[in-house]
């Protein structure tokens, strides 16, 4: 090696001798294990470009508005859609993955108590529908709404799947529930009437109905009602009242539902009414004498 003219000639000049044939395989190696860590490094960053068919637009625009107990979908219409176009939801925030466009694909890990529910789901809309109306959802909850278009089987590949649209937001609304748990607390002059706050309907006010001789004066608002932050329950005194009528009395909740300008006003219905009868402070007994009953002065009468 030494005696080696080339060699000896290259190094004379001052540059690194070349590789022996096994620093060749050993270069050779790792690049044959860069080379797919790249096209994966690939996929991660740009799915759509791998996934997203190019004559199949996904929907653009997409809205979600709450109505009374259900939810509408809208957005534009995608070219090609032939086949209609399927939606997905959730509880929770969509997250991207390269399992986006996979109709058996299954939202990650939810929160605690949040249902796993962005599958696809089979419920296609017909070709050219631009909107769809969603039940069963739950009051209060706030959903994430996605969209695809779907292309027909014209080649033999099967159906073919746009990308997802942009994901849309909104909380499901509905008109109050009855308040079950209405109860009345007399004081002087007063009754304080006490109920679980309806935290799930967005409630904007409560009203409240009264009657003496069963005459219903008709819900009025309750601007001054107070909802503890420990435990829900909602307060509100009625005052001006008569002490020694029985009084009953009535509360349901308003809420609004809808986007501008087509917001409507919502009352809940009638809850089981409770009656109470407010009293004044007990008088202080007047002519008060006290007499001693017996000689050690142990016993007296009060009278």
């Amino acid at each position: 090696m030494g005696n080696n003219p080339g060699i000896q000639s290259h190094n004379t000049q001052g540059t690194p001798p070349y590789p022996t044939g096994r620093s060749t395989l050993q270069a050779r190696g790792k690049l044959a294990l860069l080379v797919p860590l790249l096209a994966l490094a690939i996929l991660l960053l740009v799915p759509a470009v791998v996934f997203a068919h190019d004559d199949l637009p996904a929907p653009q625009s997409l809205t979600a508005t709450s109505g009374d107990g259900d939810m509408t979908l809208n957005w534009n219409n995608a070219t090609n859609a032939d086949a209609g176009y399927e939606y997905r939801y959730s509880s929770y925030s969509l997250g991207l993955s390269l399992t986006d466009l996979d109709p058996e694909y299954t939202c990650p890990t939810a929160p605690p108590g949040a249902p796993a529910e962005c599958k696809w789901l089979g419920a296609t809309t017909s070709a050219g529908a631009t909107s769809e109306t969603i039940t069963g959802l739950t009051v209060g909850t706030t959903y994430f709404f996605q969209v695809r278009s779907k292309h027909a089987d014209h080649d033999g590949k099967g159906i073919e799947y746009s990308g997802h649209s942009n994901p849309a937001t909104a909380i499901q609304r509905a008109t109050p529930a009855a308040i079950d748990d209405l109860a009345a607390e007399p004081g002087n002059g007063e009754v304080t009437l006490t109920w679980t706050h309806l935290s799930d309907y967005n409630i904007v006010n409560y009203e409240v109905n009264r009657s003496s001789g069963g005459v219903w004066t008709g819900y009025q608002t309750t601007a001054d009602y107070k909802v503890s932050l420990l435990d829900g329950t909602a307060t509100h005194t009625v005052t001006e009242l008569v002490n020694g009528t029985t009084y009953s009395f009535l509360v349901r909740g308003t809420n609004l539902i809808g986007v501008v300008p087509n917001i409507e006003t919502k009352t809940g219905p009638d809850g089981a009414f409770v009656t109470a009868t407010p009293l004044g402070p007990l008088a202080a007994p007047a002519s008060l004498t006290a007499q001693q009953t017996s000689a050690a002065g142990t016993e007296v009468r009060l009278n």
